[in-house]
Formats: C-alpha cells, structure tokens, sequence
C-alpha cells in the first residue's frame, strides 16, 4: 500500500492541482492507510483497488478547493442559505439553529 504521502503526491501530479485546502485531513488519511495495513489482508488487486478510490476522493478535495479558490468565499453563505431552506422541509427534521 502506498503511504499517504504517495497518493497525495501522486494525486496532485495527476490532476494538476496541489491546494488540498490544508494537510489536517493528513492525520486521519494516515490512520486509515495504517489501520487498512494492519487489519485488512489485501491481495494486490484490492490494494490497487483500495489506492484508486482513496486517489479518487482526494481529486475530489482538489477540485472542490479549485472551485472555492476560483468563485469565492461568498458562495459558500449562498449554500449554507440554501441548505438551510432545505432542510427546514424534510418532513421530522427540525432546523438546525447554524
């Protein structure tokens, strides 16, 4: 299994972003990679397996923080607006008071 450091680096070379938004998110990728390499006897193909959909959601990190770097931090009070009208009307949800 790669290292965390791999696929993040891998995963930046392949998509051409490099902003993951900040490295907190490094302290739980590691633990996953560990607690995989640990308790889960992977065969080399859902090891790669594995690597392509941790690979995939980090390209999904690049790209949401591409997308926030390229529209600005007022779209996200918009979203925030909006999600709130919404959930106001799912039936036996209450609004949150945020």
């Amino acid at each position: 299994m790669q290292s965390a450091e791999q696929l993040v680096a891998r995963t930046a070379e392949r998509v051409q972003l490099g902003d993951f938004g900040g490295d907190t998110f490094m302290i739980g990728l590691r633990a996953l990679i560990e607690s995989i390499e640990r308790d889960a006897r992977l065969d080399d193909a859902t090891t790669a397996a594995v690597e392509a959909t941790i690979g995939q959601r980090l390209e999904n990190r690049l790209r949401v923080e591409a997308w926030y770097a390229a529209e600005g931090a007022g779209t996200t009070t918009r979203w925030r607006d909006r999600s709130r009208s919404w959930a106001s009307r799912v039936p036996g949800r209450r609004p949150s008071a945020t």
